[in-house]
């Protein structure tokens, strides 16, 4: 295409320095419990500093922020083969320097609000890991976070943007399983909701939060030089704004691996991806856009609002050569 730039919206110059510190301590109380407890420092330092643009050039500055962030842990040992533990934790997560420093909206010079550097996380989770039977190792978890701020990907601009707090909550449930010397099975599922505190854009819903994912995987490892795998993969359908009206497609994939080992140093593999070659997604979005059809000042120069995709490549083989030193 021949694209030619018409105008430029913002340019800057971004300078940052972070620093932080960490401890932990970890005490056994007795002989079936013991805990942990941790403490993180993180300071954070930047500078924006406006190059071009238009209504950009008053935007701009210095600005620092620190978290402390501590964790709290217990694990009950309640048989030989399970475990029982419970954590506890706050994190944090970082802006944009230049939303932390930008007063005004580079679009059109309208005032806008500055955000925070760091947005504050806390979270917690009971769990349970046994070894039901030999070979097999499980966990299962339920946990729930809370969030000062979500990351929202606006597809139309091909950006993240700060949004509202969120709360999310799930379960997930991890196995592993060796029958043989040879042959290893992994089975993993998770289930979460993720819903804003307050409505936005008419809705709770956290776009491209996903509710349900599932993958399961065998590895045949036999004592001579051949090896091989397959991996299948399944993402249920996610809201992709913030009413939930609007979902995207369920999605499942396979990928098959075969290798042989030359020897001790060479490796040589070949990698089936997208196994069943089948017609879908790997993302979807909801945003403005015009089709070329409608040309580019369709909807009154704003786009139409719709679903855009990346499709999921074709089957695809990949061969590659792996050296160890």
């Amino acid at each position: 295409m021949n694209r030619q730039r018409s105008h430029t919206v913002r340019a800057d110059k971004i300078e940052q320095n972070a620093v932080g510190l960490f401890a932990e301590a970890r005490t056994q109380i007795n002989s079936w419990l013991r805990a942990n407890a941790g403490l993180r420092w993180q300071q954070l330092s930047a500078r924006s500093t406006a190059v071009a643009g238009q209504f950009n050039l008053s935007n701009g500055g210095h600005v620092s922020q620190h978290r402390w962030s501590p964790k709290l842990g217990l694990v009950a040992r309640v048989s030989s083969n399970t475990e029982l533990y419970a954590q506890w934790g706050r994190g944090f997560r970082s802006n944009d320097v230049r939303g932390a420093t930008s007063a005004t909206n580079p679009n059109d010079g309208s005032a806008q609000d500055l955000l925070p550097l760091l947005a504050r996380t806390q979270s917690h989770e009971l769990g349970l890991r046994a070894r039901p039977a030999k070979g097999w190792n499980s966990s299962l978890v339920l946990w729930q976070a809370k969030l000062d701020s979500e990351l929202v990907f606006v597809g139309d601009e091909g950006v993240t943007e700060a949004r509202g707090a969120s709360k999310r909550s799930g379960m997930e449930w991890s196995n592993d399983f060796a029958p043989t010397s040879w042959l290893l099975i992994d089975a993993d599922m998770a289930w979460s909701r993720a819903r804003f505190v307050r409505a936005e854009n008419g809705g709770r819903h956290v776009p491209n939060a996903i509710p349900v994912s599932a993958s399961l995987s065998a590895t045949v490892a036999p004592a001579g030089p051949w090896f091989a795998g397959l991996k299948l993969r399944y993402l249920g359908s996610y809201a992709l704004e913030e009413t939930g009206s609007e979902k995207s497609a369920t999605n499942w994939t396979a990928n098959l691996k075969l290798g042989y080992r030359i020897n001790t140093r060479y490796q040589l593999s070949l990698d089936v991806l997208n196994l069943f070659n089948r017609r879908a997604n790997d993302i979807e979005y909801w945003g403005r856009a015009c089709s070329k059809a409608e040309g580019p000042g369709c909807g009154g120069g704003e786009g139409i609002d719709g679903r855009l995709v990346h499709p999921m490549e074709a089957r695809t083989l990949r061969v590659s050569l792996r050296s160890s030193f």
